[in-house]
């Protein structure tokens, strides 16, 4: 009877993925109209309004689009050729479920700026094998703003059930954005990105903030539930990796060179970040509030394990591997690279507590550093009040530190 009964199960959960997964219909976009008499965009538009429960084929070709949409549908795929490439302005997913889009190619250009966005209420889905790529305007700055996911603005009610959720984003080149490569960020959860190649941005390379956005709105909205794994960041104009209010993330086997910054994690909880190699040119590899009050949440678990971190402390009196406004973080096993800037330390720990240092190596590179330690109290970095985490249990043994 035990038998049967889960042979009956297994035959339930096959009909189901039958049902979900193998009774999309395949269509060509021809059959939605004629390009050349009707244009790209009218042609698309009329397959997104029908997509749900299909997989729609683009072919080979360059289709200059303007604005498109596919919102409210569920269960499809759009797929590309070898050489589908989108030219177009925004290209918004909305309210979404149960849907994959690869193989396609979504190009910026001089004449016309391009999003790629996915917002409000969409779960279960992947974006992978595409390529994100723009040319220069006349100022010299990338045409497209980066794959960009968020909840619904206009959502007074947004929470995680109706944000961006249990999704995946892999084995994407992403190359030339005006800001972040990859933007994850105000309750979008359950997510993994992994093995992309993020190339030359001119902001950060992968973000996940959870915030809505914008220089002045910092009310929080967290993200949670993540994982950076196996991702090739490089020659980005900002930090390699941010993490912003983030609760329970997986930094692991990332190789991130050349860039501007080398790490920065805000106001996150239950992080690990194991196992990469961070480079940043002008900043290091810092553990920090920063720039927003202490209050709207600190960074508080985090361990730092058996990386190769190469940077610069960011200012005078800070560290190439900074800890400031946090508590409970433990860092070991690590390799720190210090590059040389007067006045700076290999390590910094300010107005922090329960903070573990332990079986690091920090190396000079190329000039020997001055200082191996600094220790201080500083403000909150917004009210410039006093802050309330004075220095406190900190433990810092066991290290081997190159100085002169």
């Amino acid at each position: 009877m035990q038998n049967k009964n889960r042979f009956c199960i297994l035959l339930l959960l096959l009909f189901l993925s039958i049902e979900v997964f193998a009774f999309k219909k395949v269509v060509n976009l021809e059959y939605y109209g004629d390009i050349e008499k009707e244009g790209s965009t009218i042609v698309l538009q009329r397959a997104f309004n029908n997509i749900e429960g299909k997989c729609l084929k683009i072919p080979s070709g360059v289709f200059d689009i303007s604005n498109i949409n596919v919102t409210n549908k569920k269960n499809f795929i759009i797929e590309g050729s070898s050489n589908t490439i989108l030219m177009c302005a925004q290209f918004t997913v909305k309210d979404c479920k149960n849907f994959e889009i690869c193989n396609v190619k979504v190009l910026g250009t001089c004449n016309k700026f391009a999003y790629f966005n996915v917002i409000g209420d969409c779960s279960y889905f992947s974006l992978h094998n595409c390529i994100f790529d723009s040319e220069k305007d006349k100022n010299g700055n990338n045409t497209f703003y980066g794959i960009h996911i968020i909840c619904d603005h206009n959502n007074s009610k947004k929470s995680f059930e109706n944000s961006p959720r249990h999704f995946k984003i892999y084995h994407n080149h992403v190359r030339n954005t005006r800001f972040d490569g990859i933007l994850i960020h105000a309750l979008c959860s359950d997510f993994k990105i992994y093995k992309n190649e993020v190339d030359s941005s001119q902001c950060i390379g992968i973000e996940v903030e959870g915030r809505l956005g914008g220089i002045s709105n910092t009310t929080v909205f967290n993200c949670r539930n993540a994982s950076i794994t196996n991702n090739n960041i490089n020659n980005c104009g900002d930090w390699g990796i941010l993490t912003m209010w983030v609760k329970k993330i997986n930094i692991q086997k990332n190789i991130c060179k050349n860039n501007f910054g080398c790490f920065l994690s805000i106001g996150c909880k239950n992080s690990l970040i194991s196992d990469n190699y961070l480079e940043g040119k002008s900043k290091g590899f810092e553990i920090s509030q920063e720039f927003y009050s202490l209050a709207k949440g600190i960074n508080d678990s985090i361990f730092v394990i058996g990386n190769t971190i190469v940077g610069k402390a960011r200012d005078l009196n800070r560290g190439v591997l900074d800890i400031r406004h946090a508590k409970n973080i433990s860092v070991c096993d690590n390799i720190v690279k210090c590059l040389f800037l007067d006045d700076s330390s290999m390590l910094c720990i300010s107005s922090s507590q329960n903070i573990y240092v332990k079986s690091n190596k920090f190396l000079s590179s190329e000039k020997k550093m001055q200082k191996k330690i600094l220790y201080s109290e500083t403000p909150d970095p917004e009210t410039k009040k006093t802050s309330k985490l004075a220095l406190y249990n900190i433990n810092v043994n066991n290290n081997k530190f190159d100085v002169k």
